[in-house]
């Protein structure tokens, strides 16, 4: 089942994002920003959960407007993963799906995302799902002290 996220996920989230980044996340901050993001159209921090009701994936989805031609909004997705225990299920093709249902309820033009260079498991599922690589991607991280991952970006 994907949901969207409640303030009672930010443990679980907090321990997938470090399965993701490598860098700790604090939950009770995490709780916070899950609270102020509930209200907002523009935002949802998506899970997966098992048949067990156990929170095993997660993905962030971002709605912006654009200025370009008709002006329809795109999607940046990012922070998606699943626990390596329930990989292979079928989990992350369902949160991928969830975005695509999101993008779509909003008439967005596009869902774009990066991903760290060595995530081969992870471009081989994009790639499955109809993503294609049409352009380089850059991050700069603006703050010294910012975490930074380290899955390969």
């Amino acid at each position: 089942m994907i949901r969207e996220a409640v303030e009672d996920d930010a443990g679980v989230l907090a321990e997938l994002y470090w399965e993701l980044m490598g860098t700790p996340t604090d939950p009770r901050a995490l709780a916070l920003r899950l609270r102020a993001l509930s209200g907002d159209s523009r935002f949802r921090v998506l899970v997966a959960e098992d048949a067990g009701g156990h929170v095993v994936g997660t993905a962030y989805v971002v709605l912006a407007p654009d200025v370009v031609g008709e002006g329809r909004p795109f999607v940046v997705m990012d922070n998606l993963i699943v626990t390596p225990a329930a990989r292979g299920q079928g989990i992350a093709t369902a949160l991928m799906e969830a975005v695509e249902s999101f993008a779509e309820g909003a008439q967005a033009s596009l869902i774009m995302m990066v991903s760290g260079a060595a995530r081969a498991e992870a471009h081989r599922l994009y790639r499955r799902l109809g993503y294609r690589v049409p352009v380089v991607g850059f991050k700069k991280y603006l703050d010294a002290r910012a975490t930074r991952p380290t899955y390969g970006s």
